[in-house]
Parts: structure tokens; sequence; C-alpha cells
């Protein structure tokens, strides 16, 4: 420790001593400590190397509101800007590429689709049964108090088309396929992979990105209509057998309820849908830092980032379909 107290101001060939001195201390293990100085020598010491003042002479900026805030719009926007660019990168590689003689991937296509929809099958049907038994069976209740047994068929199959089929497709596949396509990205940048790839000059958004978009949009739709199909059987189930209202009743109510406008808003949005949870896990994959806890963090915010993105754009189409009419 160095007494500075009865020194009011030091020539700049001084505060050069007292730098070097500093750092004869560090080089052999020790710190040198300055205290007792005035607040003219502490100014011109910041000024020189702040790092030599101890812990009295430091005094840490206090951040307003407004620079707080100022901070958090500087991060949102460069985070939108990030988040902006991967997404016209994946549109180019996906759209533009293939008409500029660079074709897709097709056998990593095929991979993905297998994965992500093939073997996601059994899950969707087994969930989707359970929310049409579910739906009928909290209508029943309702509709039963008005003699209204018979739009349980009406209200599983509009339920299941419109909203719940395209949700409960999204939300299954962004746990199960959205969580691994962020881990292997994630795992692949840990171990270099990805480096390896842009050295060797191919791009990771078209070998990588896009074969997975591609497979998301394609096989989200097909298990959307068979999560539609399963939750209607399952009501009528419950409703034709279990209600007794009647099998053919029940089956021309459920060709009633239904319109083509219905299956394709269903379509439109399941396709949405895929696309945000193909582009969002992708993103946070490739953006993985930290090893092994870095791909943990990247896999739960996949599947967190892809549900709030789904039920936001479902939220968006409902409104307009609303606003807009059928």
């Amino acid at each position: 420790m160095l007494d500075l107290s009865g020194m009011a101001k030091l020539e700049p060939v001084r505060i050069a001593l007292l730098i070097r001195l500093v750092e004869i201390a560090e080089e052999h293990g020790s710190r040198l400590e300055l205290h007792g100085a005035s607040r003219e020598l502490i100014a011109d010491l910041e000024q020189a190397a702040a790092s030599l003042l101890g812990n009295e002479g430091r005094q840490e900026a206090q951040e307003s509101l407004i620079e707080r805030i100022g901070e958090l719009a500087l991060m949102a926007e460069q985070s939108w800007a990030g988040w902006g660019r991967f997404t016209l990168d994946g549109l180019r590689a996906i759209v533009l590429d293939p008409l500029f003689g660079k074709p897709w991937k097709g056998a990593t296509i095929v991979e993905q689709m297998d994965l992500i929809g093939v073997r996601a099958t059994t899950i969707v049907i087994f969930i989707s049964l359970l929310v049409g038994m579910v739906l009928a069976l909290n209508g029943a209740q309702e509709l039963s108090r008005f003699g209204a047994s018979m739009f349980i068929a009406n209200l599983v199959a509009v339920s299941m088309v419109r909203e719940m089929g395209p949700l409960i497709t999204a939300v299954l596949v962004a746990g199960r396929s959205g969580s691994a396509i962020a881990a292997e990205l994630g795992t692949m940048v840990v171990a270099e992979e990805i480096d390896a790839l842009k050295t060797m000059g191919l791009p990771p958004v078209r070998y990588l990105v896009a074969p997975r978009v591609i497979a998301m949009v394609a096989m989200v739709p097909c298990l959307t209509v068979v999560s539609d199909l399963c939750g209607i059987f399952a009501g009528y189930v419950v409703g034709a057998i279990g209600l007794r209202i009647g099998s053919q009743a029940y089956l021309i109510q459920t060709s009633q309820a239904i319109r083509l406008s219905d299956l394709n808003l269903g379509l439109i949005k399941s396709a949405v849908f895929a696309f945000l949870i193909g582009v969002i896990s992708c993103r946070e994959g490739l953006e993985v830092t930290g090893g092994a806890e870095g791909v943990g963090k990247a896999a739960t915010g996949a599947v967190v980032l892809s549900v709030v993105a789904s039920l936001t754009a479902d939220a968006v189409f409902t409104y307009l379909f609303y606003v807009f009419g059928s």
C-alpha cells in the first residue's frame, strides 16, 4: 500500500513511475494499492490508469433509468436484427438457391422428414385422441343442459380443425423435434464442426438450416391432418357411442360443421407454426456458447420461444379471421 495523502498533484513523469511500480508489484505476485490521494490526483490517476486505484478511489457510476431503457432498446434492436438476418438467409437458401443451380439436399430433407414427422406420429395420435375425448365430454356436460347434445359434433370438429389440431401438433413438434434440432446444432457448434464447414466454404444455413426447415414445413401440416382426424374420431366415439347420439347423425352433423375455409385456415396455421419452430430451433442451436450447459439452454430456449411464437401467430390468425370473416 502506498499513501499519497501528502501529494496534491503529480507530474506526468511521477504518474508513469507509479504505473511502473504497480506493474513490478504485479509481476512479483503482489498488489500495490494507492490510498489517501486527493480528488484532483485521483482524476489524474484515473485518466492515466484506472486499474491503479484501490477500492477507496473507485466510484462506480450509477446508471440512470433512461440509460437502462436505452441499453435494453439497443439490445432488443440488435436481437431483432439478428433474427431478421438469419430468417432472410434461411429464405434465400430455401427459395433462391435452387433457382441458381444450388438444389436442396434431398437425402438430408428425407432424413429430417422421418425424424420430425414419421417418428412423431404416435405421440400426436395419442394426445389428439385424448384432447378429442376431453372436448366431447366437456361439451356434453354443458350442451346437455339445453338439450343440444347433437352439437357436440360441431364443437369437436370445428375446435380440432381450426385451433386444437394445429396447436397440439406445434407444441408437440416444438418439444420433441425443436429441442432435438437445437441440441444437435449446438453440439456441432461446441465440437467446432460449424467452424469447419465455414472453413471449407460450406454455408451452414444452406447445409444445416434449410433441410430442417423444409422438412418441418412439409411434415407439420401432415401431422396436423392426423391430429384433426384423431380428435374428431375420439369425439365420435364419445358422442355417438358413449352418449348414444347416433352414429349416422353424428357423422352428418360433423360433415356439415366443417367448412373448407376452416381446413385451409388450420393448414396455413400449421405451416406458419412449422416455419417458426424450424427457424427458432436452428438459430438457438447455432448461437450456443458455453459448452454442454449452453446446449441445454439452447434446447430449452428453442422450445419456449417456439411455443410462444406459435401461440402469438395463432392469436393473430384468429383475430384476422374474426375481423375479416370466413
